[in-house]
């Protein structure tokens, strides 16, 4: 479906169109033409993201390095790293807050929150702990996720919509291009596995100059205005499964069944070459940074074409923001605004999906 013909999704603000410029970012491309506002918006987003992306490699990449220092048996790892992965579960219990104290306040707490419980692992004693802050991580993470792409979202003009979350996702992406090229030093940084963690804590210093730069989503504003009140937490699938249960069906699936065939793997493939194969971590790191640039690539790509042809062909499931967001926010094309309420609660939608 074509965003632009739907419009309850238009952006809430007016943009200026003479102040509108397109921001480069070298082989990802260039940026759809923001304004100031969504310039200012895009790039904190990503920024969040980015180290959000960091965070996620760090588990997969250096798993055999942690199952050693935590002295965890081989028969423990597929169990903790699903357990791991439900945190993302967690979220929905975090994002349903975007529209009680605004998408701003929530992605700087959630932002805090995966920084500095990823800055523990680092020192977690035993298996048991790590996993536990992992956990918690992983549902901040999940939360500020959606919540930046909901910003973004609402922020963009629908006509630009699915190329700048397609390279939202590639932006936020590099973080895991980051966490490959520090992973190959793994054995040289001091600390190891511990000291890559500990990288993580640098997020912490952008989120005093976040607080004073970063503005509330327009939408989220007008809400307020109107007295718009907050739904319940299950009444937006309520809703969508009511309006369209069977494309909501089919979303749920392909992300569910996408995610259990490519999960196992994207974790634990660095762990068999270096075991199986005798990789170093920088042959892993390699295979990872480069095999990587396509995916991102890919990203854009898929995103700025689902601005052409629509969304319906470009869904994604491993990669929510190349088409799955313009896919939930498009389910009630020809409805208006005003008599679709779950489009407030946007927010949840994109963090359901994304836990699947």
């Amino acid at each position: 479906m074509d965003p632009a013909t739907a419009p309850e999704l238009e952006t809430e603000a007016a943009p200026d169109d003479a102040e509108r410029k397109s921001l480069h970012f070298l082989i990802l491309g260039r940026t759809p033409p923001f304004t100031q506002r969504q310039r200012r918006v895009f790039l904190i987003a990503s920024t969040a993201g980015f180290f959000d992306q960091y965070d996620r490699a760090l588990l997969s990449l250096a798993l055999k390095q942690i199952q050693a220092g935590l002295k965890i048996a081989e028969s423990h790892l597929g169990t903790m790293l699903s357990i791991i992965r439900l945190g993302y579960l967690l979220s929905l219990i975090l994002t349903p807050f975007a529209d009680v104290f605004g998408r701003r306040r929530l992605l700087l707490y959630t932002v805090m929150g995966y920084t500095v419980f990823t800055g523990l692992s680092a020192i977690a004693p035993g298996e048991r702990t790590f996993v536990a802050f992992q956990i918690i991580a992983r549902a901040f993470a999940g939360a500020e996720a959606a919540v930046a792409m909901v910003i973004v979202a609402e922020e963009v003009d629908a006509a630009h919509r699915g190329w700048a979350i397609g390279l939202l996702g590639g932006v936020s992406s590099v973080g895991y291009g980051l966490a490959a090229i520090v992973f190959a030093m793994v054995n040289v940084i001091p600390f190891g596995w511990r000291g890559l963690y500990a990288i993580a804590l640098l997020p912490l210093v952008l989120i005093i100059p976040l607080r004073r730069v970063l503005p509330e989503s327009a939408r989220f504003e007008k809400e307020q205005l109107e007295g718009v009140q907050p739904l319940k937490v299950w009444e937006p699938l309520v809703q969508l499964y009511s309006a369209y249960p069977g494309r909501l069906l089919m979303l749920v699936s392909v992300a569910f069944l996408g995610s259990m065939g490519g999960n196992p793997a994207g974790f634990l493939f660095p762990k068999f070459l270096q075991e199986a194969h005798h990789w170093s971590p920088a042959n892993v790191s390699e295979l990872v940074f480069f095999g990587g640039a396509l995916g991102i690539l890919g990203s854009i790509v898929a995103g700025r074409l689902s601005d052409r042809y629509g969304h319906r062909g470009w869904y994604d499931p491993e990669r929510v923001q190349c088409g799955a967001v313009p896919n939930i926010l498009s389910l009630n094309r020809g409805q208006r605004a005003d008599s679709c309420r779950h489009y407030r609660r946007r927010d949840w939608i994109v963090t359901g999906e994304r836990a699947l």
